[in-house]
């Protein structure tokens, strides 16, 4: 009996399948391989070409057409960001509008939410490592909201977001549902989206606009955590939840908007900070970072100590010594009371000490000159952003020249440090070193290593450029790298982790090299 109602089925859909009807525009090039989605109001289909590559249709009735030919405007414009697919055409045919675009291969955000959830013991561990996701997920919505005027989404759920197995990214793969937003309107008209997911007010009690987007967010975060598609409405009594993150998610999904985030940026703001609190709370980082980075290329363990920058550190000392410096000194002494200052520039008779004149600030006496870290912050960026892109060549360039041009700066080849990479345990205040001081040591490493192999970075692309991806996705607790934090930032907020993103980089170079050679760098002392 179960076998006849199995065949049966199987029967029916394969018949199905073969009778669905391909637009004559596609029918010579595309054969249709499964049926996604079928309801009266939209159809999905996956395709293959003659080269057997997959794509995604979509088609609807001229009625839904407007929702269609929207996303479409939307995916030709944003063709540069790896976080929504590429629209291949859109054209209508016998009362139909069909949109052709690229398949997108790897998990809906759910299911790889289910394999993460399976490789941890405790619940704290779960939550600290689906944070980078939810943050990814604000950050491309919040795209959605910066056109003009701002796009809502109103369907935002697990099943609408992929992570892509080539790029390691999350991908939004459908806003159909999306509509601009008009200010002069009071409420929607018509319900669009996903019952479990939808905020009140896309039920007529008010009009969508970006607060109803936090919502949704909130609501596939708790789905989630939960493992359940639909969760009751602000309801973040899910066992082992944090206070701290349960907070956030009954503020993003609060019944009155009001009562919500104001935008996406500040839910993905508070996931953020929450996510730096609890790097804060273990300033040294776990050696299991720099193990995976190891495996990553050599398929040997090199031991942790070196790290990339891991975890957010405390010291945010800024780069600029010379200018600071000497406009504290200018400034305490322009505060003193006349009598006060006279009596320091001339000395005091009744002491024993004697105190030389000088003209200039202490800084300037130490041999202290200006240097400032930030004007590479264009070149770093660009190497984040080729990272990201899969472009090795040019990661590997940039990097090149960004390091010749650190040794070329005087401050930081100043007074060389000792060279740590002699030592068998790293030195006690190695993780809570200034920003500079971190690049210092990474300048000296192994007798300047990093500059010893300028001219040859381009035969270790490759590498370079998996070891940054490795950070820019490593993003498990206190593991989360400053590479990650700097990229994932907004433009206020990447000064915070710029100091130490630019030692991470030249950490990255300085494992490609030790694992050339195998070279073991030193311990932590507590982890031998």
């Amino acid at each position: 009996m179960g076998n006849s109602m199995k065949d049966t089925f199987i029967h029916q859909y394969e018949s199905q399948v073969a009778h669905a009807p391909l637009p004559l525009q596609l029918a010579e090039t595309y054969s249709i391989s499964s049926i996604i989605k079928d309801t009266t109001d939209k159809k999905v289909y996956l395709l293959k070409d003659q080269r057997n590559q997959p794509f995604i249709l979509k088609c609807c009735s001229s009625m839904y057409a407007g929702a269609l030919r929207q996303e479409y405007d939307f995916l030709t414009h944003h063709t540069n960001m790896d976080c929504f697919p590429d629209a291949v055409t859109l054209f209508e045919e016998s009362d139909m509008c069909f949109l052709l675009r690229d398949y997108i291969k790897g998990p809906l955000l759910g299911e790889h939410s289910e394999h993460l959830y399976a490789q941890y013991t405790h619940f704290r561990d779960f939550e600290n490592a689906l944070l980078p996701y939810m943050m990814e997920c604000c950050q491309i919505i919040s795209i959605l909201h910066h056109e003009k005027p701002p796009m809502i989404h109103r369907d935002i759920k697990p099943e609408n977001f992929v992570w892509e197995e080539s790029s390691q990214m999350l991908v939004l793969i459908d806003i159909d549902a999306g509509r601009q937003f008009t200010p002069s309107k009071t409420r929607d008209t018509i319900f669009t989206g996903t019952y479990g997911n939808a905020a009140p007010e896309q039920f007529g009690f008010g009009q969508s606009d970006v607060r109803t987007d936090v919502y949704g967010l909130g609501k596939t975060f708790l789905s989630l955590l939960s493992g359940n598609e639909s969760f009751p409405e602000s309801n973040t009594d899910i066992p082992g939840l944090s206070a701290d993150l349960a907070a956030i998610l009954q503020k993003a999904t609060a019944f009155k908007p009001e009562e919500r985030y104001t935008t996406v940026l500040q839910l993905q703001k508070a996931l953020s900070k929450l996510q730096a609190q609890r790097s804060q709370k273990n300033k040294k980082p776990r050696s299991g970072f720099d193990h995976s980075l190891a495996l990553l290329f050599a398929g040997i363990v090199l031991g942790s100590g070196i790290g990339s920058g891991i975890g957010v550190m405390v010291a945010q000392n800024s780069f600029q010594t010379s200018a600071v410096a000497s406009a504290d000194t200018q400034q305490q002494e322009s505060a003193l009371p006349v009598s006060e200052t006279d009596a320091t520039k001339s000395g005091n008779s009744d002491t024993s000490i004697s105190h030389k004149v000088s003209s200039h600030s202490l800084a300037e006496q130490a041999g202290v000159e200006t240097f400032d870290a930030y004007k590479y912050q264009d070149q770093i960026d660009t190497i984040i952003v080729a990272a990201y892109q899969n472009d090795a060549s040019s990661v590997a360039s940039n990097l090149e020249t960004l390091i010749t041009q650190l040794y070329e700066e005087p401050e930081l080849t100043r007074n060389p440090p000792e060279d740590y990479s002699t030592y068998d345990v790293l030195p006690q205040n190695y993780w809570t070193r200034t920003g500079m001081d971190s690049v210092r040591l990474r300048l000296f490493y192994r007798d300047s290593i990093l500059k010893e192999n300028i001219g040859s970075y381009a035969d270790y692309d490759t590498q370079l450029l998996n070891m940054v991806r490795h950070c820019l996705y490593g993003t498990s607790g206190s593991d989360t790298s400053n590479l990650y934090q700097y990229a994932h930032s907004t433009p206020a907020e990447r000064n915070n982790y710029y100091e130490f993103c630019l030692s991470d980089l030249l950490d990255n170079v300085q494992c490609v090299l030790d694992q050339r050679d195998n070279f073991t760098c030193p311990q932590e002392a507590d982890s031998q």
